[in-house]
């Protein structure tokens, strides 16, 4: 066996498959394993890993190092490379690696940069384009001789040379790459090779943020703490502490149960709309979570109690749905939210703890008063353009059941904003097709209390 690829994972059903994929697309003839090691998983990590992994570890000891470790104890490959879960390599990678290794005996390490896969102008411009070849570029020139270190996503080791320097130390929270190749530097060269670039995600660096204008200062954030940290661990081998995980913004994973799916709608109640749809969920014989504008309440209390009375639960989405609402201060989400809470519980005689912020976006701040005030947080799930009547009901219906699996929380609108009159007939054409859609693939759908196993009321 000349390369065993080892893969680390902690809730990675949203890349890890492509990640799998590329590996097994590799141009390299000789023999090489696929090692995923799960560190604690909730979600379908496991299930994907298992159709592409030779083998898949488990390892229940949090922290990347540990599970870094442990799957290099299960190798058997000549050379261990290594790959980060949300990682695209290119097919010739393993190749490359392996002419590398071959060209020079001293040569203990090797592997190369990335750069990232995301849409959008940060990443590809000013990241892929314009900071990350800078810093790349100065790191080479200025500091690879002396303190040399290779990304853990683009990272290959002798084994031999792993063994005798020790390897991953678990005691390491953040940069064990870093650790681990000052060490194996002592034993041999180290090799960078600026052309082998793997793709990675920019998810550590937006945040997961949509709002462009924190994607922005999130990453720059984010690059100077990286860079902060990279410094301080090569010249004062000062440990870290580990940084927060970055995840798609879903509730979290222990609250997702297999086979069910939540329904909700937003921006209403809406008249006749609201109306059409309960019909629908009527015949069915299905229960949504309806997230509530306090606006729109005050204009039609009446179906929030019919809603109720059908057994549907519902939710606090903002009195007013102000796009700015996440950027005030304190004092004024308290005032927006809580004014929403009374013109609900005036309608129901209820007080909803689950809160959805307008378009998805939130704040530090605003999370911090949520979680103090005992409110529960659903962040945007499985969303579609829904909301805008240009959208045809079929690639709303085609995206939904595209995407659906277990504890997605899909995202209708049943209103548009506070606006009134405003059509929303491809939801009420697309809603019955979506829900026969969803049970054919074998879902049940609940209520969103059910999912998460929280109390939808105070």
């Amino acid at each position: 066996m000349v390369f065993s690829i080892i893969i680390p994972a902690l809730n990675e059903e949203d890349y890890l498959e492509e990640c799998l994929k590329a590996l097994k697309s590799q141009d390299f003839k000789q023999a090489f394993e696929i090692i995923v090691v799960d560190n604690g998983s909730l979600d379908r990590t496991i299930e994907i890993a298992s159709k592409y992994a030779d083998k898949v570890i488990s390892e229940p000891k949090r922290g990347i190092a540990n599970a870094l470790k442990t799957g290099c104890a299960e190798a058997q490959g000549q050379i261990l490379a290594f790959a980060d879960a949300d990682c695209r390599v290119p097919n010739f990678w393993l190749s490359r690696l392996f002419e590398i290794f071959e060209s020079n005996k001293s040569i203990v390490a090797a592997g190369g940069d990335y750069n990232f896969y995301d849409n959008g102008f940060l990443p590809q411009i000013i990241f892929n384009k314009i900071i990350a070849p800078f810093i790349s570029y100065s790191y080479r020139i200025l500091f690879f001789q002396k303190y040399p270190s290779l990304p853990n996503s683009n990272l290959a080791i002798r084994r031999d040379a792993y063994e005798k320097a020790g390897g991953y130390d678990p005691n390491i929270k953040w940069g064990q790459e870093i650790d681990l190749c000052k060490r194996i530097s002592r034993l041999g060269k180290i090799y960078f090779d600026p052309n082998l670039k793997v793709l990675t995600s920019f998810r550590r660096y937006s945040g997961e943020h949509t709002n462009q204008l924190l994607v922005f200062l999130t990453a720059m954030k984010e690059s100077f703490v990286t860079i902060s940290r990279f410094f301080s661990i090569t010249f004062r081998g000062r440990e870290m502490a580990p940084q927060k995980p970055v995840r798609k913004k879903t509730l979290p994973a222990k609250m997702k149960k297999r086979g069910k799916v939540v329904l909700t709608f937003d921006d209403g109640p809406y008249g006749d709309t609201t109306n059409k749809i309960l019909d629908i969920l009527k015949e069915k014989n299905v229960k949504a979570t309806f997230f509530l504008l306090g606006k729109n309440v005050e204009k039609y209390p009446e179906i929030i109690r019919r809603e109720m009375e059908e057994g549907h639960i519902i939710g606090n989405h903002s009195y007013n749905h102000s796009r700015i609402l996440f950027l005030k201060n304190s004092k004024n989400i308290k005032e927006n939210i809580k004014k929403a809470e009374s013109s609900i519980e005036k309608a129901s005689g209820l007080r909803p703890r689950f809160f959805r912020p307008p378009y998805g976006l939130r704040s530090p701040w605003m999370k911090k008063f949520l979680i103090l005030q005992g409110y529960i947080l659903v962040p945007l799930d499985i969303m579609t353009n829904d909301y805008n009547i240009k959208a045809k009901p079929e690639k709303i219906t085609r995206y939904i059941l595209r995407h659906v699996q277990p504890g997605s929380i899909i995202t209708l609108h049943d209103g548009r904003d506070t606006k009134t009159n405003y059509p929303r007939k491809n939801v009420i054409q697309a809603l019955p097709v979506i829900i026969d859609g969803i049970r054919e693939k074998g879902f049940e759908i609940v209520l969103l209390d059910q999912l998460t196993g929280e109390k939808a009321y105070f």
